[in-house]
């Protein structure tokens, strides 16, 4: 089940993470994130404690190079994030269910033509509009966590499903 929860919760961040980047002044609310996240992380902290405003521009200046390459590792994290929301719209709960879709195995043991799979697949396949094994499969996977997990994480399940459902389980 800690799969599950740890699905869900990373498919609520990206589409979280989504929302914000597309709001009025979302891009640069990020980058701003980014270099708070930057600034505070332990490898870099410590060249920032006691900094005011303007002395952590002048850092952050002078990091720029050290700024870029954190940034950029990163952004292989908040793709396979991406990646796993779409997958989640497109396929529905099964994403939810097997290891393979973790996003720590997304990030890592793809080809580079993942991406481009993914994307052919997507628009191949038809998840605009529910079809009764799709309802099926939702039924299926909640009386499975319902099982494996008890009522709290069914519970909690079902909630998600109810206020984020996957493209491929909602009647048009």
């Amino acid at each position: 089940m800690h799969l599950v929860l740890s699905q869900i919760d990373t498919i609520k961040f990206a589409a979280d993470w989504k929302r914000r980047g597309e709001d009025t002044g979302g891009k640069k609310r990020i980058g701003q994130f980014f270099r708070r996240a930057f600034q505070t992380d332990p490898a870099h902290a410590s060249l920032f404690n006691g900094l005011d405003a303007q002395e952590r521009e002048e850092k952050m200046s002078e990091l720029s190079s050290s700024f870029r390459k954190w940034r950029k590792d990163g952004e292989h994290t908040v793709t396979a994030r991406n990646r796993l929301l779409r997958m989640y719209a497109t396929f529905g709960v099964a994403v939810l269910l097997d290891p393979t879709w973790d996003v720590r195995n997304i990030v890592k043991r793809r080809s580079k033509q993942f991406g481009t799979l993914l994307d052919n697949l997507i628009s191949d396949f038809d998840h605009t509009k529910a079809t009764d094994s799709r309802i099926q499969a939702c039924m299926a996977f909640l009386r499975i966590v319902s099982v494996l997990g008890g009522a709290g994480v069914r519970d909690h399940v079902t909630d998600f499903l109810t206020t984020s459902p996957p493209a491929c389980a909602t009647r048009g």
